[in-house]
């Protein structure tokens, strides 16, 4: 039978019965008659009597307890009959308001274990390799933001795309090419002749300048990095400088030589005189032909070299460090999503078991019948606790009476040996120390005289 119930009302009235008794014995129950001075005098003259006290752990002699505790239990026992017919009638509810006073520690640790799984979660995933990569390059970048004035330049540099390079750099070179290819693809076609090889003349061209550029740009830019005073000669790469400077050299003598051989193929083949007999004057300078022709590369170059300058970082090192750390953290945000799904499911979990645990909290909040019964719990052990105080009040009391009166006899008869009980031996002990011994009133020592009243 569900005592909260209504099949359970009348556990509840029998309940009630029981706690209206309690409070009847503990009202009008007077409390313990002290001992007369003769009955003090008596139990004093029985432990000198023995020529030796025993003070037990609580510091009561064979006398005080007989006289004392003894007074003391007889007004306990009368309690516990009261008692023991509440705690009886108290036991159906005993699960139920458990139950109910358990269940804010019960969310308390459904939110505790979702943490600690999150937790295991989150530590599973920073074990991985992709986690130790992300810690690490981050702390790297960290460390090169923290010694430098700004954060790196990256519009040539791309943690995504191919080779780490930026798609939009990348175009900028390859428009770079395609006006080296409208500059030079006239003059190899009229040297060659023959389309293809001037098309696949053209674009070797075109992109042997924009590497070039490129290379002429960065070595600009990161000039003090990579030749600078405190770079050591053997860890200069000169090679990449000469090759590109060299290749530079190359590139503008071959098309200038083209286009002067392609200029003097066209003045030899062109006709000389018209239709009415008459010589034609020509009036092409294959000098200046080379030099507008050296002239648009140049400047295609100088194009280059500035964008690769403008969009390059000072610090290669800078740059690195910063791409690793993009694409470990790409990675690392990749892995991190699974970890969120987990955890909110975990959490969401969680929510709903905690929501569970508090609807169902607060429908036992609203049920009369525990409400009652909890409040017929709290109102007997405040007359049980005053049965207690009762009782602590008479010894305390008494005790000071007893241990006064022994106090006189101890002095007139000085032979007497006092012993107290420490962990079950007899340790000898002064009059003075006699003196400063506390008497113990705690509730153990009342539960213990007097078993049948133990708190619920």
């Amino acid at each position: 039978m569900d005592p909260i119930s209504v099949e359970g009302r009348p556990l509840l009235a029998e309940l009630k019965k029981a706690a209206e008794v309690v409070r009847r014995l503990s009202e009008g129950t007077p409390p313990p008659v002290p001992p007369t001075d003769a009955e003090l005098s008596a139990a004093v003259a029985s432990d000198i009597g023995q020529g030796a006290i025993l003070f037990d752990r609580d510091g009561y002699s064979a006398g005080s307890r007989d006289l004392l505790l003894g007074r003391a239990r007889e007004y306990l026992m009368k309690l516990s009959d009261a008692m023991r017919g509440f705690n009886d009638s108290f036991q159906p509810f005993q699960s139920v308001i458990d139950d109910f006073e358990g269940i804010p520690q019960t969310i308390l640790d459904l939110k505790n274990q979702c943490a600690e799984q999150i937790a295991a979660e989150k530590e599973k995933l920073d074990s991985e390799r992709v986690g130790e990569d992300y810690r690490s390059t981050k702390a790297k970048d960290d460390r090169q933001i923290s010694i430098h004035p700004a954060l790196p330049n990256l519009k040539a540099a791309s943690s995504w795309f191919l080779m780490d390079v930026s798609p939009v750099y990348l175009l900028a070179m390859t428009l770079i090419g395609v006006a080296e290819w409208f500059i030079n693809y006239d003059t190899i076609f009229l040297f060659f002749g023959i389309p293809v090889i001037a098309i696949g003349a053209t674009v070797i061209l075109a992109v042997c300048l924009s590497i070039i550029a490129h290379q002429h740009g960065v070595d600009l830019k990161q000039w003090r990095r990579k030749f600078g005073p405190g770079i050591e000669k053997t860890n200069r790469p000169y090679g990449a400088l000469v090759l590109a400077t060299v290749g530079l050299i190359g590139l503008l003598t071959v098309v200038g030589w083209m286009r002067y051989e392609a200029v003097m193929s066209v003045m030899q083949v062109q006709p000389t005189a018209n239709l009415l007999g008459t010589q034609i004057t020509m009036t092409i300078d294959p000098e200046r032909e080379v030099v507008i022709s050296l002239g648009a590369n140049v400047l295609a170059w100088l194009v280059g070299v500035f964008v690769a300058f403008f969009c390059h970082d000072p610090d290669p090192v800078y740059v690195a460090t910063a791409i690793d750390f993009r694409k470990a953290e790409r990675r690392y945000l990749k892995r991190k999503r699974l970890f969120d799904a987990v955890a909110d499911r975990l959490t969401h979990q969680s929510t709903e078991r905690i929501e569970e645990e508090q609807v169902r909290m607060q429908k036992l909040r609203d049920n009369p019948a525990l409400r009652e019964a909890i409040d017929a719990r709290q109102q007997v052990a405040q007359h049980e606790q005053g049965f207690k105080e009762r009782a602590r009040a008479f010894l305390l009391s008494q005790g000071s009476r007893y241990k006064a009166e022994l106090l006189r006899s101890l002095r007139a008869n000085p032979g007497i040996e006092l012993l107290r009980t420490v962990e079950h031996s007899a340790v000898p002990m002064s009059l003075a120390e006699f003196q400063g011994m506390l008497i113990g009133l705690g509730d153990d020592l009342l539960d213990r005289i007097s078993p049948g009243a133990t708190s619920l």
